[in-house]
Order: structure tokens, then sequence, then C-alpha cells
């Protein structure tokens, strides 16, 4: 019997025990009779959403929500696609085992699909623009004419690059992104081959940065594959500078990727090293709520709140000594001080982490509580989460937005759905995010069992054109 056989099986069965009707289930779970009936007989498959909404009604601990169909894990995910793209050029290219590699260049492309990353002459990437702009900084007619004062003039002007570019990221499309971003980081690259002993660590540790920015890009383009690249490549070369800090924030970012991907059992697998008590409480903070998510896709409310609870304390723990108890510090992780640029503004852009949201604990309490099927309490914590959230920050309003009209959706109250719906597509549209459109789907799904609702009629065209 398959995994969607016995999922209908067992649903059944916890429903006929638990002296419910089908109709009564289909009444909880907004779905039509007919439709439950056909994923209890396994003619049709189950959802993970669904499968979560189940668990969490039927109380099955975690039991449906596991039998629900699998997604691939982020590592199968890489795989495939990299299978896919095997002898198309070596345009999905692999790591390897080896340190990374100083000199070799890399580009980006579209296929129409997700971005692709290769090797290329170098002066093909040089030529690419972000390059040949940098180069102005460093000519020696205004550049200090010594190799180290060039060196630190270069990686003072990328430092601060980093910043806009993380600024940028927020508001534009990650198509127009990440072009720029993958010549910077090949440039900073070369810089770091050839540099002194006493800035190249500095250097490498840069690069590390734009690389970790540059697989959150690559993911928010739709490129779960090239995600991994770019994150495997930033903890190889953080490892190279001896930045064991950034070395356990690339977990916490694999564990983004499979938490997108549905696999929540991979999303505290990839987490579990930057739980170790040798980091620091921020990182550790961090890594608690990503498993709090994971947890929460598995339909394990207790180990969700197990781990929102750590986050809760840990996040104490990190906050600066002068810093007031009632501020939340879970944005505030950083890479150590000594690879800390000295600008303030540029501090801010190198810690690790959000940098948008005050209270990044409630955001993701909310999202937890979603995911397991408790929407009022999740409504109830994004909507003062979301609210709070910088003006600025268009792709994190957005994204949480979504997430609040999920809730509502998913409660039954078409008017407050829709009218959160209405009012993030423009910052959705501008973002151009896979992740965001990941949940918009879902809500446009929600949304059109209420087809006959005239706020649902009037939405669904706009909604259709962001998806």
């Amino acid at each position: 019997m398959g995994e969607q056989s016995r999922f209908g099986a067992e649903l059944r069965a916890r429903r006929v025990a638990a002296g419910l009707s089908l109709g009564t289930l289909a009444a909880y779970l907004r779905y039509s009779k007919g439709y439950l009936s056909k994923i209890e007989t396994g003619r049709m498959p189950a959802r993970p959403e669904l499968a979560r909404r189940c668990d969490t009604y039927l109380k099955a601990d975690g039991a449906l929500a596991a039998l629900a169909e699998d997604q691939p894990s982020a590592h199968e995910a890489l795989e495939a696609e990299r299978a896919e793209r095997a002898g198309n050029a070596g345009r999905a290219a692999d790591v390897g085992n080896a340190g990374p590699d100083l000199h070799q260049p890399w580009t980006a492309g579209f296929d129409g699909d997700a971005y692709w990353f290769a090797a290329v002459p170098r002066r093909d990437v040089l030529a690419a623009g972000a390059g040949a702009l940098i180069a102005v900084g460093l000519d020696a007619g205004l550049a200090p004419r010594s190799a180290a004062a060039r060196d630190e003039h270069a990686t003072r002007a990328f430092e601060t690059l980093f910043g806009q570019m993380r600024t940028l990221g927020q508001t534009a499309s990650p198509a127009l992104v990440l072009p720029t971003l993958v010549a910077q980081t090949e440039t900073l690259r070369s810089l770091a081959a050839r540099a002194s002993a006493a800035t190249r660590n500095r250097l490498l540790r840069l690069t590390s940065r734009y690389a970790e920015f540059t697989g959150w890009m690559a993911q928010e383009a739709g490129s779960d594959s090239g995600a991994l690249w770019w994150t495997e490549l930033a903890a190889r070369l953080a490892d190279a500078a001896g930045d064991t800090t950034l070395v356990a924030y690339t977990g916490i970012r694999r564990g983004l990727v499979a938490m997108y991907q549905g696999d929540g059992a991979a999303t505290v697998a990839a987490v579990r090293d930057a739980e170790h008590s040798r980091w620091s409480p921020a990182i550790r903070e961090q890594a608690a709520r990503r498993a709090a998510q994971g947890y929460a896709l598995q339909g394990d409310h207790a180990a969700c709140l197990r781990a929102l609870d750590r986050a809760r304390e840990l996040g104490v723990s990190a906050m600066p000594a002068a810093a007031p108890a009632s501020k939340p510090a879970a944005s505030r992780s950083s890479v150590s001080s000594a690879s800390q640029p000295p600008n303030s503004a540029v501090n801010k852009a190198f810690t690790l982490g959000p940098t948008t949201m005050s209270d990044p604990l409630a955001i993701t309490t909310g999202w937890c509580l979603f995911d397991l099927a408790r929407w009022e309490q999740a409504a109830d914590v994004l909507a003062p989460a979301t609210a709070a959230l910088s003006p600025d920050a268009a792709r994190n309003r957005a994204r949480y937005g979504a997430r609040l009209a999920l809730a509502h959706a998913a409660l039954g109250d078409v008017p407050q759905a829709t009218a959160i719906t209405a009012a993030l597509l423009d910052q959705a549209d501008a973002a151009d995010s896979a992740t965001i459109r990941t949940d918009l789907r879902r809500l446009s799904r929600t949304l059109n069992r209420h087809s006959a609702d005239p706020a649902v009629r009037a939405l669904s065209p706009r909604l259709t054109a962001s998806l």
C-alpha cells in the first residue's frame, strides 16, 4: 500500500474512532466532503497542508502528517537538478570536496525555469559590469598605490556595496540582484587569491558573506540547487577564513531551503549542529527558531513549542548587556568581532539573519502556529508582528502578509483575507520571490473554495496575475 493509501486509511480510521462524520470533518477543514472522500479512498493524494490540518484536529501527534506525500529533501532536489543538467555544458557546477578554488570564475543564467551557475573565462565575468565598476575604484589614478592600501580600499568598498545589495534585495527582483552579486563575488574572490596574508582572511570572510547572500537570492529566484551550491561555497570560504560562526550559520540556511520544500525532518536535521552549545546564543537562537518550523511541518506541536521556548531563552542571552530586556535580540547575531568592519552601518549589513524584523521570534511563532493548523492563534500573533515590519522591508511585508492572509482564509474570514491580499500584491510583484509565490498559490487555492464570494471574484484576476 502506497503512502497516500495508508494516509487515507489512517485518516478514516481516526475519524471513525473519534465519532466524526465525513461531513463534520470537511466542515472544520473547509474542504468539500467529496474531496475528503477521495482522499480517504486513496483516489487523490493529500497535500501536506491538509495532512497537518487533519493531524491537528484529530490529535494524531504527527502520525497523520508523517503519512502525507513526501516532498523531495534539499539534498535530493540538488542531486535531481544536477542530474537533469548533466551533459549540458557543465552548467550545474559542483563544489566537490576540495577547498574553495580562488582562481576559477563563475557566471549565472536563467533558463526560464531556474537559475544555473557555471565556470567561464574570467574576462567574460569581468565584462558583466560589476567587476568593471569596481575596477574604477581600483584605478591607479584613484586608489592608493601600495598593495596593502589597495586591498584595504577595495575591501571597504565591497563592504559598503554588500550593505547596499542586501537593501536592494529587500525591494528588487532577484533576477536584477543575482548577476551583480555573482560578478561582485567573483571579483572579491580574485582579490582574495592575490591578497597579502594580512588581508586575505578578511577578504575571504567578506566573499563568504557574499556567497551566502547570493544563495538566498538564488532561492528567491526559484533555484533550490543554486541556493545550496552557493551556501556550500560560503561554508567552504568561511572555513578557509577560520570563521566558524558563518560555517554554523550555513546550516541554518540549508534548513531554510528544506523548510520551503516542506521537508520538516530535513529542516530539523540541517540546523542540528548550529544548535550546539559551542556556538553563540545568537546563532543557537536562530537554529532553534528554524527547528521549531521543522517540527511544525511534521505536526509535532510539543517539540515545536520546546524549540520556541529555547529560542526565547537564547534570545535573552544574546542581548547586549546595555539593551533593555524588553527588546528582542534575535536579529542581532553577527560574525565575530575580529571580522567586523568598523562602520556601524556596515555592521548592520553583516548581521547574520534578519535585519528588518523587530521581533523575529513572534514572526516564527505565528508561522509555526499556521503550519500546526492553529489559524486563529497564528493570525493573532502575525497581525501585530507584520504591522511592526519596516516600511522598507517590501519582501518581508509581502511574505508575512501572505501568511497572515492564509490564516484568515483558513478560518473562513474571506473579507479580511482578501483585503490583506489585495494590499500586499504590489509588494509581492516587486519582490518577484519564488518562496512568496508558494504561499500565494496556497492562498489562491484556499480562496477558490469561496469562489462565489464577490470579494474573491474581484481579487482573483489580480492574484492570478501575481502567480
